[in-house]
C-alpha cells in the first residue's frame, strides 16, 4: 500500500488516464462475469436470475450427452490446429522479410498493403470469398476451367471449407500480427548485425543467429495468447462462410451457441445451456493457457506471468 500511495503521488496524471479504460474494463469484462451462474440455473428471463431454478450441472451433462459436442469441440479445436500450423509462423516470416528489404519506401507500401484487409469488415471479406470460389464467373474455377476442369461449389463442399477459412483468416490477419514482430525485430542492436557482418555471415546466417533468437521471447509470448484461445474462432467469418451442408466440419462452439441461444430455431433462447457452453469454453481456454506457460516457464526464459 506504501508503494501505490508513493506512485500515485508521483504519477497522479497517469492513473487519471488510466481510470476511464480501468471502469469501462470492470464494467464490460467483470461485471457481467456475475451472469454466469446462470449456466447452473433453468434460468427464465421472467423469472429472473433471483427467481430461476437451480440445477447446477444439468445443462453441462446435457451438452456432452447430445450427439453435436463431438463435432462441434472436434470443428473448433481443429480449425485452430491448422490456423496454428499454417497461421502462426507466416508474420514471423514476413516480419523478418520485409526487415531485410532495403528500399525504406518499398517496404513501408508492402507493410501498408499487408495489413490492410486487417480493417475490412467480416462482411465484406466473405463476400470477396463468395465472388472468388463462386461456380457462375468466379476466378477459381474459372482458372481451373482454363485445364478442362468442371466448376465446383467450394463453398457447399466439405472438404474445402477448413481449407477455405484458414486461408481467408491468415490472408486477413497475417499483415497486422506481423506488427508486432517488426518491432521487437527494429529493437534489436544493430551492433550484433554489424559484428555478424564483419565475421562474414551470410544473410541467412544473420537472420538464424541474431534476428530469431533477438525476437524468441516476442514469439514465445504470442504462442501463449494463441494457446490461449485454442477453443475460440473467428465467429463472424466462420458463421458467414458456413452452409448447412458444411455444418459437419464448419459448426464450432460460437456458431453453436448463436443458433442456439440467439437465433434457436424453435423461437425460444436456450441461455443457460449456450452460458454453459461458453463457460465450459472459457475453463478449457484457460487451462491451456495456464499449461502452456508453466512449459515456457521451464523451457525457455520467457512467459506471461
Amino acid at each position: 500500500m506504501k508503494q501505490l500511495a508513493n506512485d500515485w503521488k508521483y504519477h497522479k496524471m497517469l492513473f487519471l488516464f488510466l481510470l476511464p479504460a480501468t471502469v469501462l474494463l470492470v464494467m464490460f469484462c467483470y461485471v457481467p462475469m456475475g451472469g454466469l451462474v446462470i449456466a447452473f440455473q433453468d434460468y427464465r428471463v421472467t423469472r429472473g436470475i433471483t427467481g430461476s431454478t437451480w440445477v447446477w450441472l444439468k445443462h453441462f451433462k446435457a451438452f456432452f450427452a447430445s450427439p453435436n459436442s463431438y463435432k462441434i469441440l472436434r470443428n473448433t479445436f481443429l480449425l485452430n490446429v491448422y490456423d496454428l500450423i499454417f497461421g502462426f509462423p507466416i508474420p514471423i516470416v514476413f516480419a523478418i522479410a520485409l526487415c531485410e528489404l532495403r528500399g525504406t519506401v518499398f517496404r513501408k507500401i508492402i507493410q501498408t498493403v499487408s495489413y490492410l484487409p486487417y480493417f475490412i469488415s467480416a462482411v465484406v471479406v466473405a463476400s470477396l470469398v463468395n465472388m472468388l470460389f463462386s461456380v457462375d464467373g468466379g476466378m477459381v474455377n474459372t482458372i481451373t476451367g482454363w485445364f478442362g476442369a468442371a466448376p465446383v461449389n467450394f463453398l457447399i463442399e466439405r472438404e474445402y471449407f477448413r481449407g477455405i477459412y484458414v486461408g481467408t483468416n491468415i490472408w486477413r490477419n497475417f499483415g497486422w500480427s506481423a506488427i508486432i514482430f517488426i518491432a521487437a525485430i527494429m529493437g534489436i542492436d544493430p551492433q550484433l548485425h554489424e559484428a555478424a557482418i564483419v565475421d562474414g555471415a551470410s544473410s541467412i546466417k544473420r537472420i538464424l543467429n541474431v534476428t530469431v533468437p533477438g525476437i524468441m521471447s516476442t514469439i514465445v509470448v504470442m504462442l501463449l495468447l494463441r494457446i490461449g484461445n485454442m477453443m475460440s474462432t473467428s465467429f463472424e467469418l466462420v458463421n458467414l462462410l458456413q452452409r448447412p451442408l458444411t455444418y459437419e466440419v464448419s459448426d464450432t462452439i460460437q456458431t453453436y451457441i448463436y443458433r442456439r441461444g440467439i437465433a434457436s430455431a424453435a423461437g425460444i433462447p436456450e441461455y443457460s445451456l449456450t452460458t454453459a457452453i461458453g463457460l465450459f469454453q472459457s475453463v478449457v481456454n484457460t487451462t491451456l493457457l495456464v499449461g502452456a506457460n508453466a512449459m515456457a516457464k521451464k523451457f525457455s526464459e520467457s512467459s506471461l506471468f
